[in-house]
C-alpha cells in the first residue's frame, strides 16, 4: 500500500510541476526558498522535470520490511531529473550546479506549497555533514492526504545528460579562483 501511495504521490508531483511554464528564476527573487545560493547573480531557466521517479529503499524494497521490524516508517524519495535546458556549458564550475539545484528547488517548493496536500513542504538537507555538507531537498512530513506514513523527500538531479561526465572526472579542477593558472584537482567537489 505504501508503494502504491508513493507512486500516486510521484504522479501528483509530476503533474503539478508539469503545469509550471518555463521561466527565468533569479537568486535575488527567491532568497527565502534558496538560502544556499552562493552567487547572488545566479539565474536559472526553469523547465518542468524531465522525469519524476520513485527512488531509494522504498522503490527497490530493501528497507520496507526492515523498517517495519524496527517500528519505523520508511520515507519516500522522489528524484526530479532536471532537463538539459536548465544547464549551461560551464555549470560544472565554481558551485554553479549547486546554485541551479537550489533555484530549481525554490520553484518546486513554491509550486507544492500552493497545493493543500503539500502546504507543509519545507526546504531540508540530505546527506552527511548537516546543512553545510549536504544537498538541499524539499521535504514533506507524513500526510494522510497523500496516503504516506513516512516523510517525502524530493531530490533534484542533473541526470545523465545534464552535465558532461568528462568534466566531472576526479582529475579535473572545477573550483577555480579568479586569476588562477593551474589549479589542483577537486575530486570531492566533482563527485
Amino acid at each position: 500500500a505504501e508503494v502504491a501511495a508513493a507512486r500516486a504521490c510521484a504522479a501528483t508531483v509530476g503533474g503539478l510541476l508539469a503545469a509550471v511554464r518555463p521561466h527565468e528564476v533569479a537568486a535575488r527573487e527567491c532568497a527565502a526558498e534558496a538560502p544556499g545560493v552562493r552567487d547572488a547573480a545566479a539565474v536559472l531557466t526553469w523547465h518542468p522535470p524531465a522525469a519524476v521517479e520513485l527512488c531509494g529503499s522504498l522503490a527497490d524494497g530493501t528497507s520496507v520490511s526492515g523498517a517495519a521490524v524496527a517500528g519505523q516508517t520508511p520515507g519516500v524519495d522522489l528524484a526530479l531529473r532536471m532537463p538539459r535546458a536548465c544547464f549551461l556549458a560551464k555549470d560544472h564550475l565554481n558551485h554553479k550546479y549547486g546554485d541551479k539545484r537550489a533555484l530549481y528547488l525554490a520553484v518546486v517548493l513554491r509550486t507544492l506549497r500552493a497545493h493543500p496536500a503539500f502546504a507543509a513542504a519545507e526546504l531540508g538537507h540530505a546527506g552527511a555533514g548537516g546543512p553545510a555538507g549536504a544537498r538541499p531537498v524539499v521535504t514533506v512530513p507524513p500526510s494522510r492526504a497523500l496516503g504516506l506514513r513516512g516523510p517525502l523527500q524530493i531530490i533534484p538531479h542533473a541526470g545523465h545528460d545534464g552535465l558532461a561526465r568528462s568534466k566531472l572526472l576526479p582529475s579535473r579542477s572545477n573550483l577555480r579562483a579568479a586569476g588562477d593558472g593551474e589549479a589542483a584537482p577537486t575530486p570531492r567537489y566533482n563527485n
